[in-house]
Order: C-alpha cells, then sequence, then structure tokens
C-alpha cells in the first residue's frame, strides 16, 4: 500500500511524534510512506530516534507543489496532519483516486478564530475524519459515526 501523511511543520511536538511512530510502523510493514510537508527542522526532528529516512520527505511551498508531490507519488491512502494540507488534499482525493482522511483535529478547543472555522468547514467537507478526542469532534461541531471517529 502506498501511504503519504501530508503536514504544515515536521519538527517536534506531540503531532510530529505520532506521525514518526506511525510512519516507522508503516515503512516495517513494508509499504511505501511519503511525507509531503510544508517546512521541515533537519536539525530537530524525530527522524533519527525512529530510524527513518530523510528521504521519505518532500516539502513544498504552495498548492501546485503539493499537488505535484502527491500526484507522482500516487498514494492509496493520504491523512493529512494540518488544515491547509487536509484543504488541499480535499481538493484532489477525487481526482487523483485515492483515500483521504482528514487528521487535523488535535484538541477539543473551540475558538471562533478564522483558522479555527477554516479547519471545522474542510472537517465537515472531508470524507474521513479523525479526531484524537471526543471533545474535539464536538469543537468541530461533527458526531461520531463511521466517517468521523477517534
Amino acid at each position: 500500500m502506498r501511504i503519504l501523511f501530508s503536514t504544515d511543520s515536521l519538527a517536534r511536538g506531540g503531532k510530529e511524534r505520532q506521525m514518526a511512530i506511525l510512519a516507522k510502523a508503516i515503512v516495517k510493514g513494508k509499504n511505501e510512506f511519503l511525507f509531503v510537508a510544508k517546512r521541515i527542522d533537519r536539525d530537530s526532528n524525530y527522524f533519527a530516534e525512529y530510524s527513518l529516512s530523510l528521504n521519505l520527505i518532500k516539502t513544498y511551498r504552495g498548492y501546485s507543489e503539493f499537488r505535484k508531490a502527491v500526484s507522482e507519488f500516487r498514494p492509496d491512502l493520504m491523512v493529512s496532519w494540518d488544515a491547509k494540507s487536509s484543504f488541499y488534499g480535499l481538493l484532489i482525493y477525487r481526482r487523483l483516486k485515492f483515500t483521504f482522511i482528514n487528521s487535523s483535529i488535535r484538541h477539543g478547543i473551540r475558538e471562533w478564530k478564522p483558522d479555527h472555522i477554516f479547519r471545522a468547514v474542510v472537517c465537515h467537507l472531508s470524507p474521513w475524519v479523525m479526531a484524537n478526542s471526543q471533545a474535539g469532534l464536538r469543537a468541530n461541531f461533527l458526531k461520531e459515526g463511521r466517517s468521523r471517529f477517534v
């Protein structure tokens, strides 16, 4: 299986650690894997700690480069970990015929800021949404079900 994770940043943090742990298991399972990231901190990340090659990363500057990276890899599954790459994935998943999971919900805090509203709208339009908590689903006005899960 060809699996792609998209994100805004690959540095050190909770989200990045979760992605590294999952990526290690995916690669060990003999799957093809790629990170598509807006930026990477080459000095401070989890790649050495989890024995992951930096060759698993492609960076992008905007939508065109994102689309090109995803199109060239041809994933069977894409999991997005931030709002912007979730939006980009939403624009291309049908055309490129891959399963798309929006995993941009990282907390259960509801704020009426433009970026939170944007993420909530993208989540509602996404075919699959994976949150890290029930509170995260509630904060984005989503009900747990077959395509909305924790």
